[in-house]
């Protein structure tokens, strides 16, 4: 198994596809199959981070640990989630 961990950033709110990750794609939500594709590298321990409670949701759905970030700081999200998972994974 790898020694290291994912961090999937799972945010609903954009400006070129708003809701993407619970956009289905055979009959599963993008995240899902994403997560899956994680899934596949024998990776360690798997985190979504998101900042919408209706991907938290779906996500908790179909087993993933999913970590809720500051929807207030959309714009340093990818720095946040990095930092909220951080602490939540046990590292620096």
């Amino acid at each position: 198994m790898a020694n290291y961990k994912i961090v999937i950033p799972a945010r609903y709110s954009s400006s070129r596809l708003p809701g993407k990750p619970l956009i289905e794609l055979s009959g599963k939500p993008m995240i899902q199959h994403t997560y899956e594709r994680a899934l596949e590298t024998g990776v360690k321990e798997i985190v979504i981070a998101t900042d919408d409670q209706r991907i938290f949701d779906v996500a908790k759905g179909f087993g993933a640990d999913v970590v809720m970030t500051n929807p207030e700081r959309r714009k340093w999200h990818r720095a946040y989630c990095r930092s909220s998972c951080h602490k939540r994974l046990g590292q620096r």
